[in-house]
C-alpha cells in the first residue's frame, strides 16, 4: 500500500474497504457517541479488541472461527449456529457512557450475514444473566419467520418480554443492523433500522417499539455475542460491531450504511501491510504489535490533523485571494468611472471658460455702453430736480398738501438711482431698460409736482429749470 498522507486519510468507495490497519477519524460523522468499535481486524487469535480503547474487549466462548467476509475482502468470524456453543463474550459492561440499561441511550450497531435461522433463533447481541431478573436485551432473528426481534425485561417476576418486531430478513445477505434506545424507556424511544447491502435498500427503517422497554431488578448480566445464555445461536458471519452512547438519528444511520459513506469512520494508517490470507496462515498481531500500530496511528493522526489545518488555511488563502482579486476589479471600475467624471467636469469648465469670455466681450460693446453712460447722466438730472423741487416747496411754504404722493414718489426716484451703480454691475441689457423707464417716469412726477407748486405760489415766480431732458435718445430705447 502506498503512503498517502500527502492526500489525506483515504477514504474507501463502494464496497472497497480501507486498507488494514487503520484508525478511528475523530471528524467523521459516525464518530459521534461512539464509545467502542470492533472492526474484527485481528484476523486470528480468540480476543477482539475495540479501536477506540474504552477497555471493552470481548473474548470467545466455544469456538468461532477467524473467515474472511467476501464481499469486503476482511476478516469476520464465523458463527456454526444450532447447537453449539460459540459466542463471544464482553462480561457486565459497566463503563462511564455504557451500560445497556434502557434509562440510558445507547446504540448498537452490528454488520453480518446470516447462513441460515430455520434451526434456532439467532442471537446478534444479548445482556442478560443467568435469572429471569437479569434478562435485560435480546436482539435475535426469528428462526421462523426470518423477523428481527427485540426482547426486554418484563418486569415484576422478570423474565423476557417482546417490544419490537421487525421485517423478514434474507439468508446470505450482507445486513447491517442498528438498535437505538434514547433512554425515555418509552416505546417511541426505541427504533431498529436493518439495511441490506446486497440490494442497497432498508428492510426496516426507523421501525419502533410496541411496548415501553423495563429494566430488570438484576442487571449484572453478562453482554455476549452470537448466542446468550446457551440458546439461540447464530449462523453465519459477523464482521464489525459498535457500541454508541447516544441514540443515532435517522441520518447517522444512513451515512454509516449507504455505499458511499459507509467506510467513513476509518482512516489508514499508512501502514505497509495487507489483511491476513486464511489459506496461507493468519498472521498473529501479538499486543506489542497493537501498541507499536497504535502509536504510529498516533503520530499519523497527528501529521493528518495538522496536513487537514493546513488544507483549510490554504482553502482560506484562496478565497481571500479571489475576494481581492474581485476588490481590485471594483477599484479599477471605481478609477475608471472617475477618469470619465473628471472629463466631464473639464469639458463643463472649458464651455464656462467660454460662456464668460463671450459675457466679457459682450460687456465692452458699443450698445452696453451707451446705456450705462445714459444712465448716469438720468442719475444726475433727476438729483438736480430733486433739489430744485425742494427749494421750491421751501419758497412757496404753503398751498402744498396735495403734493405729499407725487413728491413722494418722485423723491423716492433720486434714492432709488443711489442703486442704479449696483445694479449696472449686472450688465443686463433687460435690467438697465428697467432702471431707465423708471427714472423717467419719476422725471416726469418731479416735473408736474413743479407744476402744482407754482400754481400754488400764485404770482409768485418759480425760477426753476423745467427743461425736460430724456435719459435714454427714443432712438436707443428698447420697446
Amino acid at each position: 500500500m502506498s503512503n498517502r498522507l500527502l492526500h489525506g486519510p483515504r477514504r474507501a468507495i463502494g464496497n472497497e474497504a480501507p486498507a488494514w490497519p487503520f484508525a478511528i477519524d475523530p471528524g467523521s460523522p459516525q464518530a459521534r457517541g461512539l464509545v467502542e468499535v470492533f472492526p474484527f481486524w485481528e484476523g486470528a487469535g480468540t480476543a477482539l479488541n475495540g479501536l477506540a480503547d474504552s477497555g471493552i474487549a470481548g473474548s470467545f466462548q466455544g469456538s468461532p472461527t477467524w473467515a474472511v467476509q467476501s464481499t469486503f475482502g476482511k476478516p469476520a468470524l464465523d458463527f456454526s449456529g444450532d447447537g453449539g456453543t460459540d459466542e463471544v463474550s464482553f462480561g457486565n459492561i459497566q463503563h462511564a457512557r455504557l451500560t445497556f440499561d434502557w434509562d440510558t441511550a445507547f446504540s448498537i450497531w452490528i454488520r453480518c450475514r446470516p447462513d441460515r435461522f430455520d434451526q434456532d433463533d439467532g442471537t446478534l447481541f444479548a445482556k442478560t444473566g443467568g435469572t429471569n431478573t437479569s434478562r435485560q436485551l435480546l436482539l435475535r432473528i426469528d428462526q421462523t419467520t426470518g423477523n428481527t426481534e427485540v426482547y426486554a425485561n418484563a418486569g415484576g417476576a422478570g423474565g423476557w418480554t417482546l417490544i419490537l418486531t421487525g421485517s423478514a430478513v434474507t439468508v446470505d445477505h450482507d445486513l447491517v443492523y442498528v438498535l437505538t434506545n434514547d433512554g425515555s424507556k418509552t416505546a417511541a424511544g426505541v427504533k431498529l433500522f436493518v439495511y441490506d447491502l446486497t440490494t442497497h435498500s432498508f428492510v426496516d427503517n426507523g421501525a419502533a417499539a410496541t411496548t415501553a422497554p423495563q429494566d430488570g431488578s438484576d442487571q449484572t448480566g453478562a453482554c455476549s455475542m452470537g448466542r446468550r445464555q446457551g440458546s439461540d445461536e447464530f449462523d453465519g458471519l459477523i464482521d464489525e460491531l459498535r457500541f454508541y452512547s447516544i441514540a443515532l438519528t435517522p441520518a447517522e444511520v444512513a451515512h454509516s450504511v449507504l455505499p458511499e459513506t459507509r467506510w467513513d469512520l476509518y482512516r489508514e494508517d499508512h501502514v505497509p501491510q495487507v489483511w491476513p490470507a486464511v489459506a496461507g496462515g493468519p498472521i498473529v498481531v501479538t499486543a506489542s504489535l497493537q501498541s507499536v500500530l497504535r502509536r504510529q496511528a498516533s503520530i499519523f493522526g497527528a501529521l493528518d490533523s495538522a496536513l487537514r489545518a493546513e488544507l483549510l488555511l490554504s482553502a482560506v488563502s484562496e478565497a481571500a485571494l479571489r475576494a481581492t482579486k474581485v476588490q481590485a476589479v471594483g477599484i479599477e471600475s471605481a478609477v475608471l468611472a472617475l477618469k470619465a467624471a473628471q472629463g466631464d467636469l473639464d469639458a463643463a469648465l472649458r464651455d464656462a471658460r467660454e460662456s464668460l469670455t463671450a459675457l466679457d466681450a459682450s460687456l465692452t460693446s458699443e450698445g452696453l455702453s451707451q446705456r450705462i453712460a445714459a444712465l448716469n447722466a438720468a442719475v444726475r438730472r433727476l438729483k438736480d430736480r430733486s433739489a430744485s423741487l425742494e427749494a421750491a416747496v421751501a419758497a412757496v411754504g404753503v398751498g402744498t398738501a396735495g403734493l405729499d404722493a407725487p413728491l413722494a414718489f418722485g423723491l423716492q426716484g433720486s434714492a432709488d438711482l443711489d442703486l442704479v451703480a449696483a445694479l449696472s454691475v449686472e450688465r443686463s441689457d433687460s435690467v438697465l431698460e428697467a432702471v431707465l423707464r423708471a427714472m423717467n417716469d419719476r422725471i416726469a412726477a418731479l416735473d408736474a409736482v413743479i407744476g402744482m407748486v407754482a400754481a400754488a405760489a400764485g404770482s409768485r415766480t418759480l425760477k426753476v429749470a423745467t427743461h425736460r431732458s430724456h435719459a435714454v435718445p427714443a432712438g436707443k430705447r428698447r420697446h
